[in-house]
């Protein structure tokens, strides 16, 4: 709706899982006079996520790149039982911290 479809059937057919049992009922609880200010009234609560999500991946990307002269240790690591891709990283930037201030 928020893209601009509004026909029923169409966005009842979006349904997933047990939802999709129901898409009759769905459709006619579709059916309405949605207008530009309901658009616009659901989109504001979504621009911060939109936002969020954007800068996630701008993290991850930038994550991805200063990580790449390890990669080799870093899928060592994710063998290790516990850690995984996501945790590795994490492990190796904690473990040159430790090694920079001597410790």
């Amino acid at each position: 709706m928020i893209q601009g479809q509004t026909d029923p059937a169409i966005l009842a057919e979006l349904a997933k899982g047990r939802l999709r049992e129901k898409r009759d009922l769905l459709a006619q609880a579709l059916s309405g006079r949605f207008q530009a200010h309901h658009r616009f009234m659901l989109i504001q609560p979504l621009s911060p996520i939109d936002f969020l999500e954007e800068q996630i991946a701008k993290l991850e990307a930038e994550l991805d790149e200063q990580m790449r002269p390890f990669q080799a240790a870093l899928t060592r690591w994710d063998q290790i039982p516990g850690i995984n891709l996501r945790v590795a990283p994490v492990i190796l930037a904690r473990a040159r911290h430790a090694c920079a201030a001597g410790a």
